[in-house]
């Protein structure tokens, strides 16, 4: 018989010494305040103090260097007229290498364009609505922000508020409804058609359309062959996205792959709150009734049935590897199309930093160093070594994780990167933990940081945009509130960091703001993140006060 007792003792011992050799020395490096770390040129706004100054280790002083000191701030340092004045400098300077300096809104399929059937987060909605073990779901996307009927007029808003960019996603189960056969491709021209007549559309008024090629959805056909839990299946997405391109090239001025990743994989299998990439452990004999009948209410009953797996961070793991892997076989797949060459390819990394509540407690690292093991270094090292690599010898996560896969393409893979930045978090006991005094938002798990934006747009620099020579988009930032006030304080401190970003060197090229419109988030109607607000009854926009330093900076920064 086999013992137990040994093996376990046995496996504790390794992870214990894995932990002290390989896990220790990593985390003594993380989490060092970017005031300390940076080696660009930190230059204070002239007479300003940023930081806090450190008089010693203690936890206390370690929070507080993560913060600025804004009662030090000049308040007319935020104006509009003051950060456009950067942001002018930075136009003017990439403009020489014929680039255009972004500011614009962001909205995607799902969450505003309606009606969107054929993906799994729509079986998703209706299988988890009101059920108690997924209570994020409280509300279907249905028609949305009706963006797929409205898109003039959404273009017309972004052309109002004097923006000159528009981030859009492209729905993967609208235009590619049917798994591909020897004899049907599975695409819908009729839906290609339509993009392009957005595309069109925007650049008759001025204004520039990037484009994410998957944000968070799936088709059903492709979860029905297991999704990206399989490497197999990469090739179905590689082969949309050059559809896709082939397409609308000639009218899109930047590309991405994926919209986060770590969030797409983190959020089936570590929260479960997002239908699972795979259905094939869906129960059997409802998705058979399903391929046999094409009605979709079995797939909704057997995603009813379904009970995942907590915290599956080997799933999440090999799911993001999958991802990373895809990203890299679309990138050549797209560069390989007529016109591939001259196209600028890139993917949307977010970053939410986890920080130990006392820096002395190792528990308190540890599992601030999990999530910033998983969600950031194994992508910062794939796509600047190749090797896409986790180790997480953590046993509440139900598995010990010690994964490398390595692609020699991985580092040719970006011609730029994209930052997703919203807010950050402590770890004190296992527990999630805020900072005392920092004001909530309307999300939950979101609070004001916009000091963490500038470490943000630090550590994607240091490493992937320095080492890969790339430049940096903000690709997603902003805040659900209906406080005018709270919008209005957000923006002006949130654009003022990118602005003392670009002065200290940082080559950051544009900022897209989350989101043009009030939409749906992912289960409920109630976060608004809009520039702009949705009356969902009557679908009419209306310009929020609270976005007016939006308008006047982009106003300001594009004046002759």
């Amino acid at each position: 018989m086999k013992n137990i007792n040994s093996t376990k003792g046995t496996q504790i011992m390794q992870a214990l010494l894995f932990i002290f050799t390989a896990i220790l020395p990593t985390i003594a490096k993380q989490n060092v305040p970017v005031a300390q770390r940076c080696t660009a040129k930190i230059t204070d706004i002239p007479g300003q103090e940023l930081f806090y100054p450190k008089t010693n280790n203690s936890a206390q002083t370690f929070r507080k260097s993560l913060y600025w000191d804004w009662t030090k701030i000049d308040p007319q340092s935020m104006t509009p007229e003051a950060i456009a004045q950067t942001f002018k400098e930075r136009r003017k300077k990439i403009k020489n290498n014929d680039t255009e300096f972004l500011i614009g809104g962001a909205i995607s399929a799902h969450q505003a364009e309606g009606n969107c059937t054929n993906n799994t987060y729509y079986l998703w909605e209706k299988a988890k609505k009101d059920d108690p073990a997924c209570p994020s779901i409280q509300e279907e996307s249905g028609i949305a922000c009706d963006h797929w009927n409205r898109y003039k007029e959404d273009l017309d808003l972004v052309k109002n508020a004097n923006l000159n960019t528009l981030r859009i996603s492209v729905e993967w189960s609208k235009v590619q409804p049917r798994k591909p056969t020897q004899d049907d491709d599975g695409f819908d021209y009729a839906v290609l058609q339509h993009y392009d007549d957005l595309c069109e559309q925007a650049a008759q008024r001025g204004i520039k359309v990037v484009v994410t090629l998957h944000h968070y959805t799936d088709p059903i056909w492709f979860a029905l062959e297991g999704g990206f839990e399989e490497q197999k299946n990469i090739h179905y997405f590689s082969t949309f996205c050059s559809r896709v391109f082939e397409a609308l090239n000639d009218k899109v001025h930047l590309w991405f792959t994926f919209n986060s990743p770590s969030g797409y994989s983190s959020l089936i299998y570590l929260t479960n709150v997002a239908p699972p990439s795979s259905f094939k452990k869906l129960d059997k004999k409802l998705v058979k009734n399903y391929k046999e009948t094409n009605d979709k209410n079995f797939l909704i009953e057997a995603l009813k049935k379904y009970k995942p797996k907590a915290k599956d961070m080997v799933t999440a793991t090999s799911v993001l590897k999958n991802v990373a892997l895809a990203h890299v076989q679309a990138y050549k797949a797209i560069k390989q199309c007529i016109g591939g060459q001259d196209s600028k390819i890139g993917i949307l990394k977010n970053i939410h930093q986890v920080d130990p509540w006392n820096p002395a407690n190792l528990l308190d690292k540890l599992t601030a160093f999990v999530p910033n093991e998983l969600n950031d270094e194994s992508l910062f090292n794939f796509f600047t070594t190749g090797t896409f690599r986790v180790r997480i010898p953590i046993p509440w996560f139900g598995k010990w994780v010690n994964t490398s896969y390595h692609h020699p393409d991985a580092t040719k893979s970006l011609d730029f990167i994209g930052l997703n930045y919203y807010s950050h978090r402590f770890m004190h006991n296992v527990e999630k933990k805020m900072y005392p005094g920092e004001k909530m938002t309307g999300n939950k798990n979101y609070t004001v940081y916009p000091e963490g934006l500038y470490r943000a747009i630090d550590t994607i620099y240091k490493r992937v945009a320095q080492p890969l020579d790339i430049p940096i988009y903000i690709t997603e930032n902003g805040i659900a509130t209906d406080d005018d006030e709270l919008r209005n304080e957000f923006l002006q401190k949130y654009t003022l960091v990118i602005a003392k970003a670009i002065e200290d060197g940082y080559p950051i090229n544009g900022y897209i703001h989350w989101s043009l419109l009030d939409n749906f988030e992912w289960g409920n109607y109630n976060k608004h993140y809009g520039i702009y607000k949705v009356d969902f009854d009557t679908m009419e926009r209306t310009l929020k006060p609270g976005s007016q330093h939006l308008v006047d900076l982009a106003k300001e920064t594009f004046a002759a």
